[in-house]
């Protein structure tokens, strides 16, 4: 089974793909800074930042197997009732609001560093304060509305698989979630849905069907007994996502082969690079501080301190610099949380949310 440890592992390699998609994708980000991209050149740079992007579909997919992991540990075989369905939506919901409420109010104290309120949704008051509640709800992606960090467009596609998860589950439960998985997919292609959030669900249901099979399992036994094995295994795994890389940037038809790539990729990390003591520690500890570097790295070098991320030069550099500076603040947004009582305060209203009647 994979382990929280391995999932906080493959969040720290997702949130490292992030940080370099969004410093490299578009050389219009940088304009004006030098950038020395040796060994490669800019434009290799630029196509292996696009592909980074894939890092959503790993977030989507490690919430689609964790969620159903949790699922089944709490409600088993059961069909749970409507007021347990409440608190499990609950629960996770109020925490992950809870995380992006305090990196909002912190983007509003450091609104003079170069991004206010009024460069975000406008300088029209009834507007502006339209778009600052559906943003403080981070829904801007999903009511396509101006944001204080285009970042959190995740935000809206985080929400709805937290509120659509359970669902999900009570169905994977009856059918199974290969059946879920193939009918979603049919559904979306017959429907012609083409928005982007309907590139996740292939990646989200796959985390399922991972879950369901325990694939991750059977290949942590694949070989085992065979000498080499491991090697065998981890060479197997980062050729077929290499290749699966390549071929994504000509067809990805519905988020199927960022899915694949998704699961190859945690198998990968799961074979090689857990074994690995520095590798696997570092990259567990950005796991878990990745949902504070994801709601605050694009503030910290877009919007911020522009020039100081770039004067470094070197893409490795840069991004090791983003890297550390980001993994540095989150650990002090934690120790905050803690000072000034929010963990604690967070803690009891999800406490009595959960209390309510439904």
């Amino acid at each position: 089974m994979f382990t929280k440890a391995e999932t906080n592992r493959c969040k720290g390699i997702a949130i490292i793909m992030m940080l370099f998609h969004h410093l490299f994708n578009d050389y219009e980000e940088y304009a004006g800074y030098t950038v020395q991209y040796w060994p490669l050149t800019g434009d290799q740079t630029q196509h292996l930042a696009l592909l980074c992007k894939v890092c959503v579909t790993i977030f989507v997919f490690l919430s689609g197997y964790g969620i159903a992991a949790v699922y089944t540990a709490k409600f088993q075989d059961r069909e749970p009732q409507k007021s347990e369905i409440y608190r499990f939506t609950v629960s996770r919901y109020w925490k992950l609001m809870a995380g992006y409420w305090f990196v909002f109010v912190l983007s509003l104290l450091c609104a003079p560093l170069g991004r206010t309120p009024v460069e975000a949704y406008g300088t029209d008051l009834k507007t502006g304060i339209v778009y600052f509640l559906i943003d403080f709800f981070g829904l801007s992606f999903a009511f396509s509305t101006p944001t204080i960090n285009p970042s959190w467009w995740y935000l809206s596609v985080a929400i709805y698989i937290v509120f659509l998860m359970p669902f999900l589950m009570r169905l994977a439960k009856k059918m199974g979630a290969f059946l879920l998985l193939a009918a979603a997919m049919a559904l979306l292609q017959m429907a012609s849905i083409t928005s982007v959030a309907s590139t996740y669900v292939f990646g989200l249901l796959l985390g399922v069907l991972c879950f369901e099979w325990d694939l991750f399992g059977k290949w942590s036994h694949f070989l085992d007994q065979r000498k080499g094995g491991v090697w065998i295994k981890g060479i197997l795994s980062l050729v077929m996502t290499i290749v699966l890389l390549k071929f994504r940037m000509d067809y990805n038809y519905y988020g199927i082969v960022d899915g694949l790539i998704a699961m190859t990729l945690c198998g990968f990390s799961m074979t090689a690079l857990s074994r690995i003591p520095l590798v696997n520690k570092g990259l567990e500890i950005l796991g878990v501080h990745s949902a504070n570097i994801f709601l605050i790295h694009n503030l910290m070098y877009s919007y911020y301190f522009l020039g100081f991320y770039y004067s470094f030069r070197y893409p490795l550099i840069i991004l090791a610099v983003l890297t550390v500076t980001s993994l540095a603040v989150s650990i002090v947004m934690e120790k905050l949380k803690v000072w000034t009582r929010y963990a604690t305060m967070m803690r009891a209203a999800e406490q009595k949310l959960e209390r309510l009647e439904v």
